[in-house]
């Protein structure tokens, strides 16, 4: 990750060691939103998006409408991570 650009305070002197799932969205208001649902989640809840056992769709379905948001295949190699 990038550490110059805008970003948090907190993000800028600390890495993510692995990112275990991505999602695009149309804009940065979804993006926000769907970050802080999953904030809020449990860890059994947080555990199952990342073993995709369930989607966005199922845990907010009264909130957040899951076809808003594209589910990303990643792969990291040699401490960069790709996009599949």
């Amino acid at each position: 990750m990038k550490r110059h650009g805008k970003c948090a305070k907190y993000t800028m002197h600390h890495t993510a060691s692995k990112i275990e799932k991505v999602w695009k969205t149309v804009n940065r208001v979804l993006a926000s939103k769907l970050e802080y649902r999953i904030k809020h989640l449990n860890k059994k809840q947080k555990e199952s998006l990342v073993k995709n056992e369930i989607n966005i769709g199922e845990i907010f379905s009264n909130d957040i409408n899951g076809k808003l948001y594209e589910d990303i295949t990643i792969y990291m190699e040699n401490k960069k991570y790709f996009v599949v």
